[in-house]
Order: C-alpha cells, then sequence, then structure tokens
C-alpha cells in the first residue's frame, strides 16, 4: 500500500477504481508496435476530507 496527496475542490469527481497500466519495454527487432504487451493492476482510491483523523491500527502491547 502507499500513500499519494492531490489537492481536488470536488473529491467527487475521484473515481474509486483506476487501472494502473504499465507498458511491457520493447523488444529489439520487433517492428509490430501493436504487439507490444502490458500489465495491468486494479489500484482502489480512497479519498479522506483534509483536516479528518486517518484511520490508524492499535499499536502492538508493550513486551513484559
Amino acid at each position: 500500500m502507499f500513500r499519494i496527496s492531490a489537492w481536488r475542490s470536488n473529491r467527487g469527481v475521484i473515481p474509486p477504481v483506476i487501472d494502473l497500466v504499465i507498458p511491457e519495454p520493447e523488444i529489439a527487432g520487433e517492428l509490430d508496435a501493436q504487439a507490444r504487451h502490458t500489465l495491468t493492476y486494479s489500484v482502489r482510491i480512497s479519498v479522506t476530507p483534509r483536516g479528518a483523523p486517518l484511520a490508524v491500527d492499535a499499536p502492538p502491547p508493550p513486551p513484559h
């Protein structure tokens, strides 16, 4: 998981899911650019308004 911050005046237009498309490197000597493969990952997006508390897991208990 990673976090990113962005400024948006209307958070309702931010999609809940987006595809991250990563093209694989070109193969030397390949003439057909249409044959290039990609890796696609579905990325879930959650929005927290600025100033709202972030959900944090409870800290582990202290050692005995």
